[in-house]
Order: C-alpha cells, then structure tokens, then sequence
C-alpha cells in the first residue's frame, strides 16, 4: 500500500543526505495531497484520475526507497555487510546451528582476517612488480641512484597497500556498528523466524502493548516468533531461562526486534555481529508504536 511505502521511506530516510531528504519530503507532501482529493462519492473519471496519480506515486516510492537504501551514506553498512556473507558461509561449514555468539565470534574474525588477506595480496603483487623491473631493467640498475628510487618506489607501494588496507578495515568497523534500517528490513523478509527482545527494566503496559503488535505483525507476514525478557543478567526464554549478561546470544541465529525503556526515543542497527533493531523510548513512543505499523506493510 501506499500508506505502507511512506511508513518505511519515512524510516528509511534517517541519516540519509539532504537531497533524498528532500524528495522523500515530495513524496509525502503528493501522498497527503492525494489522500485529501479521495473524499467519495466521485465520478469515475475522477476515480481514473485518482488511481493513475497514485500508481505513479507508488513507483515513485519504490525508486526513493531503491536509491535510499544504497545511498553513499550507507556505503560502510553495505561493505561490512557483504564481507560477512562469505564468513558465515565459511563457518556454516564446520557448524550446521550457528548460534547468535557464533555469528558474532565468526565475523569478529573473519573480517580482519580478509582485510589480512587482501593486504598480503597487494604486498605480494608488489614484490612481484619489483622483482620482475630487476630483471627486466637489470642493466639500468648498475647505477646505484636508480637502485634507490626504484626501493623507494618499492617501500612507498608496501605503506600505502597497508594504509588502504588500514583505511578499508576501518571503514568495515565503522559499517559493522552502524546498521541501516533498510538492510535490517531486507533481514527480516529473508528471515522465517525473528526474535523479540524485551528489556524487563523500566516495562510498562505501553511496551508490553508494542511487543504484542509487533509480534501480531510478524506472525502475519509468517514469521515465527520467539520472545525473550531480558533483565541484563539472564534470559527468559519461554519456559527456559538463559543466564548470564550474553545470555542473548545462546540463541539461534535469526533477527532481533529489541525494545527498552529509555528517556530517549530512537531507533539504532546493527546488520552485521547480529542483524537487530533496538527501539528505546518512553511510555508515549512505545504507546505509538511505528515500527509494529512499518514491518505490517
């Protein structure tokens, strides 16, 4: 639905530049003015009318919510993202259940190890380079000054293939702990199961309200849905209790919808150690609930 794709374009545009910003604003502003016109009885030419401006919209909010989702903002997010891919791959070889800690401890690994990888291949593309101009240009190394700028040449290559390498893992890590919405939403429709993780400090009736819809919303895309109460030093999980402050990640690996109280609204990602959702607020932001509203479309 229409209604549907501003919810989710809504929530797809935090963080995001000026310029996308900016035409998510267009399209809002073309929903609500459609939205005003729809006030039956109408005739059918204005209902042709209606219907042809609103599938126009609709296409309009699926290219918002394509370009928004790779924009350059999210670009660490998606790399991070992608380098974990062959990791978990890797692991799922050796561990059919891979648990949340699995993942976790997995991609912890894995990803230096790969920017590790990548930057002996560059080193070693450069030895190859210098050996093969010895050979190739042996007779001009009989001057000692062309020895020197070509080592020199050498060692500069070495320190900035480290540098690149250095700049890349950075910005893998800087990816791994700043999810977007869109990639965690991709997650979540690949996904058959989902975990919703409620933080017991501070609960109220409003976030217990919230948990119920969000799971409502879940089990009626077909998802299935486990619920954990989490006090921060063990795990309630059914009728089983998990203990100890990692006690989360004893589960399965699947998505992770958690909410807490806090004093501050917001909602924060992370797609890669685990693919989760942290929505924490107050009685009024859990009373209003929109994350229950985006995933039910």
């Amino acid at each position: 639905s229409i209604y549907g794709k501003d919810l989710r374009a809504q929530w797809q545009s935090v963080g995001n530049n000026s310029a996308l910003l900016s035409e998510y604003a267009n399209l809002s502003r073309k929903y609500f003015k459609l939205s005003s016109e729809f006030a039956p009885p109408l005739t059918n030419e204005e209902y042709g009318v209606l219907e042809a401006e609103y599938k126009q919209l609709a296409a309009g909010y699926d290219v918002y919510l394509q370009r928004s989702s790779g924009s350059l903002a999210n670009a660490p997010s998606a790399l991070s993202e992608k380098l974990s891919y062959p990791i978990l791959g890797a692991a799922s070889m050796f561990n059919e259940r891979i648990n949340l800690g699995d993942r976790e401890t997995s991609i912890r690994i894995g990803l230096p190890v790969l920017v590790g990888v990548f930057d002996l291949a560059l080193i070693s593309v450069a030895v190859l380079i210098f050996l093969g101009g010895l050979v190739y240009f042996r007779k001009r190394f009989a001057k000692k000054f062309v020895y020197v700028v070509w080592g020199l040449l050498f060692a500069a290559g070495i320190i900035g293939a480290i540098v690149l390498s250095g700049g890349i893992y950075w910005l893998v890590g800087s990816g791994a702990d700043n999810g977007t919405f869109s990639s965690f939403y991709a997650a979540l429709e690949n996904s058959n199961s989902t975990l919703v993780r409620v933080g017991t400090t501070h609960l109220s009736d409003p976030m217990l309200a919230c948990v119920s819809s969000i799971k409502a919303s879940l089990v009626a895309r077909n998802k299935t849905v486990f619920l954990v109460y989490d006090s921060g030093s063990s795990c309630a999980v059914g009728n089983e209790t998990l203990n100890g402050t990692s006690c989360i990640l004893q589960l399965a690996n699947m998505p992770i919808v958690s909410l807490k109280y806090s004093t501050r609204n917001a909602a924060s990602y992370s797609n890669v150690y685990v693919q989760e959702v942290t929505l924490q607020g107050d009685d009024t932001y859990f009373s209003a609930c929109e994350f229950a509203k985006v995933i039910a479309t």
